[in-house]
């Protein structure tokens, strides 16, 4: 019989991939538990075997009592007393070994479902862990996406403000040169895009 008394709960931390759990990390632990559990059903009806084996020789038992209380008369025969008590005493043994062997099954049934139990918890407390983290991944990136666009559009303004500003004295430096009379000699290039 399987000793099931030490039985604790483990903590079970699967792999994580970009869609969800490492699925072959958590069949190989589904495939570990299914095993365990086919152990401890294959195991209880054994037990269920064994206790009908012994109600078979309970009633084979009584039938030996309504024997031996018939031939009670006959010469050398034990005493229907001696009988009776062996057969009460008898009785009494298997009865306790039903039980105990019931108490077992059950025992083991229980262990079974608190396991089972405790992998279907372990599982959705490990998707919302990991829902959050993804959530936080998530918003941690958008709100740095949001800095750099934001940023972006800073540095752009101060380009377009510099570029006004250059365009302005380029212009007073156009009209000063040609004030001067130069005109002919300010060139294209100087002047910037619009």
């Amino acid at each position: 019989m399987t000793n099931t008394t030490n039985t604790k709960k483990t903590d079970v931390v699967f792999g994580r991939q970009p869609d969800g759990y490492d699925m072959a990390q958590v069949d190989q632990y589904i495939a570990r538990f299914s095993q365990a559990y086919q152990e401890l059903y294959e195991e209880y009806n054994a037990i269920y075997a064994q206790n009908g084996e012994l109600a078979a020789k309970v009633d084979e038992l009584r039938a030996q009592q309504q024997r031996a209380a018939a031939s009670q008369g006959a010469p050398g025969a034990p005493s229907a007393e001696i009988i009776a008590n062996a057969l009460v005493n008898t009785e009494i043994i298997i009865q306790n070994m039903k039980e105990a062997a019931q108490a077992e099954s059950e025992k083991m049934k229980e262990t079974a479902r608190a396991e089972l139990k405790n992998l279907i918890d372990d599982a959705y407390v490990e998707k919302a862990r990991t829902k959050i983290e993804a959530e936080t991944i998530l918003a941690e990136a958008k709100a740095e996406a949001e800095d750099l666009v934001s940023g972006a559009r800073r540095e752009l303004f101060k380009i377009r403000e510099d570029k006004a500003l250059i365009a302005e004295e380029i212009g007073k430096i156009a009209k000063t040169i040609k004030s001067l009379g130069y005109a002919d000699e300010i060139q294209p290039m100087y002047l910037l895009p619009e």
